[in-house]
């Protein structure tokens, strides 16, 4: 059976407060996996997480430092069940 997968892109804007989290909103979950992907200046960075992982709200979110290139998922227990990948 073909899986269904949201879609949502977020882009990183220089100047932006890097304590100011992305929202990452799904809404109803109706889909089976919901792919993020995060532009930074020409580089793509893709995360994906089954939707029997994510919580029972509409949405999830994270932070990115631009110096370290990191990325910090909220609520932290989907932090070990997003996995980044090289494309979706």
């Amino acid at each position: 059976m073909e899986k269904i997968i949201k879609r949502v892109n977020r882009v990183y804007h220089e100047g932006r407060q890097s304590d100011s989290p992305f929202r990452v909103r799904y809404n109803q979950k109706d889909f089976d996996i919901l792919a993020i992907s995060f532009t930074v200046q020409d580089k793509k960075r893709y995360f994906v997480i089954p939707v029997n992982n994510l919580p029972d709200k509409d949405s999830i979110y994270f932070k990115y430092n631009p110096k370290t290139g990191g990325i910090f998922w909220s609520p932290e227990n989907i932090i070990n069940k997003i996995k980044e990948v090289n494309f979706i």
